[in-house]
């Protein structure tokens, strides 16, 4: 859809273009879900590995500032979500538990069986949860890559840190014990913003 940009001034008209202007017809509430929803796709689409090293060469505190808001929105309903997972109550009531032992296979079960069960929804989820960490943490770090970051940092909005310091704690619960020591890091690389 889009060809990846190759200089900050082809990332910044890129990102311009993302943007969804508020109209008569598109308040601005929807303008905002319009521009949040194409940014992530932009960011998707091009990854942390080529957008990286345009970031690498400059990055204005705006532009900055805006990548990070993307990235880190995901990451701000994370507990508030997975805790309404948690209390949902089962689909089923009737189903046995998980530790129930099986029946014994009858011989119309057999063949059944003998072939390999489906990859496990919550297996899949996981997989999935755990290739979002990755992205989130691949995308923060290179962002702290770019030029002045350090000095960028420094002047960060109250709203911007607040939501980073969110970000990082739900990215924490999410990464568990794996990726706990990607996120601490972060966390210190981030810390002039965060206090």
């Amino acid at each position: 859809k889009h060809k990846a940009p190759r200089t900050p001034l082809e990332f910044e008209r890129d990102w311009r273009r993302c943007r969804k202007m508020a109209t008569a017809k598109t308040k601005a509430p929807r303008a905002k879900q319009i521009t949040a929803a194409r940014r992530t796709d932009y960011l998707k689409v091009h990854g942390p590995e080529v957008l990286g090293k345009v970031f690498a060469s400059e990055l204005d505190a705006t532009l900055m500032t805006e990548v990070l808001e993307v990235v880190a929105a995901p990451w701000l309903d994370f507990a508030n979500e997975s805790t309404k997972d948690a209390a949902a109550p089962p689909k089923d009531a009737s189903a046995p538990p998980k530790d129930a032992a099986a029946p014994p296979p009858t011989p119309d079960t057999a063949a059944a069986d003998a072939a390999p069960p489906p990859p496990e929804p919550a297996a899949a989820a996981d997989a999935a949860l755990a290739a979002d960490v990755a992205d989130a943490i691949a995308w923060f770090r290179a962002v702290a890559r770019a030029p002045r970051f350090s000095l960028n940092v420094l002047m960060f909005e109250k709203e911007l840190a607040a939501a980073l310091a969110a970000a990082f704690a739900n990215l924490a619960v999410a990464a568990g014990d794996a990726r706990r020591g990607d996120v601490a890091e972060l966390r210190a690389t981030y810390a002039d913003c965060l206090k």
